[in-house]
């Protein structure tokens, strides 16, 4: 539910933006270039809200859990529990700029032409 209103508020201050530009800006952009724009970052954030942030939040939880437990019985398995924290830390430090690179090439696909990708921009 939360993703449905932020993507409603990002699409409805989008629209305000753009229909506050000058006729000119509106006539200089190619065809169905601000919905594309405005469909992508929407459904976007909307998956992004929707779906991610209950798994980042049970990620979460879990961490602190094996903390906790961690400190109640040794020492020496909070060491373990913390290099694994680190380890997972710096895997998504660097899977992630990648991912991220992906996913902006695929909008950028998807945004060329208003029938998807595979036809010429």
């Amino acid at each position: 539910m939360i993703g449905i209103r932020l993507s409603s508020a990002v699409r409805l201050h989008y629209l305000r933006a753009l229909f506050a530009q000058s006729i000119h800006v509106l006539d200089s952009m190619p065809g169905g270039t601000a919905a594309g724009t405005i469909t992508s970052t929407a459904n976007t954030l909307q998956l992004g809200i929707s779906e991610q942030l209950g798994t980042f939040i049970q990620f979460n939880a879990t961490i602190i859990a094996a903390v906790i437990i961690a400190f109640t019985f040794s020492w020496s398995l909070t060491l373990v529990t913390s290099s694994l924290l680190l380890f997972i830390t710096l895997s998504l430090a660097v899977l992630l700029p990648i991912i991220i690179r992906g996913h902006t090439a695929m909008v950028k696909v998807w945004r060329c032409s208003p029938s998807g990708p595979g036809t010429a921009c």
